[in-house]
């Protein structure tokens, strides 16, 4: 899913078929300042939509295979932003006890494999993909959050807190558990 895809939807919500025809979101426009700006302002709440679900609804996880000589582990030797650990194990795979400290982490290991989760990258370009639980995130269910975020931007809250209510159910049915409800097999007697 890329950032021009989620854009391209949260401008139909918004009603701006205008701003679809405009070269930057591949129409054969040139767009004006204004369209430019809006761009920018529905990118800036695009990566707010992105940080807003890995933060506090999907977090992300990333496993990682580390080695220090010391047994310290500085988060900025990790292959993404640390938001916490949440295993720590030898290459044996048997778990590991850890200390976490603000800068760094320590172990009795001088090879781990860590698993934590991370904050995603800011989207920079409209062809960059978005950093998100890919398995349960739609391109619908963001876009649905862009659309809240650029109305509460523009300071009209109705409309906000309307696009927000559908952000939030989406948010819930992403992360209800998707196997049915059986009941036993039962005997006719």
């Amino acid at each position: 899913m890329t950032a021009i895809e989620v854009i391209k939807l949260a401008c139909e919500y918004l009603g701006d078929y205008d701003l679809l025809k405009v070269t930057t979101l591949g129409g054969t426009n040139t767009p004006t300042d204004m369209q430019t700006e809006k761009i920018t302002t529905l990118k800036t709440c695009l990566n707010d939509v992105v940080q807003s679900l890995a933060l506090m609804y999907m977090p992300l996880k990333f496993i990682e295979t580390l080695s220090s000589t010391t047994k310290e582990y500085n988060f900025v030797d990790f292959g993404k932003t640390v938001l916490e650990i949440l295993k720590v194990k030898d290459l044996k795979n048997n778990p590991l006890c850890f200390k976490c400290f603000p800068e760094y982490m320590t172990t009795t290991e001088t090879k781990i494999i860590v698993e934590y989760c991370y904050q995603p990258n800011f989207v920079s370009s409209l062809s960059s993909e978005l950093d998100v639980a890919k398995e349960r995130v739609s391109i619908r269910l963001v876009a649905l959050g862009v659309t809240a975020r650029y109305f509460l931007y523009q300071g009209l809250y109705q409309e906000s807190t309307a696009w927000d209510n559908m952000f939030e159910r989406a948010i819930l049915v992403a992360n209800a558990k998707t196997g049915e409800a059986r009941l036993k097999k039962r005997g006719w007697y």
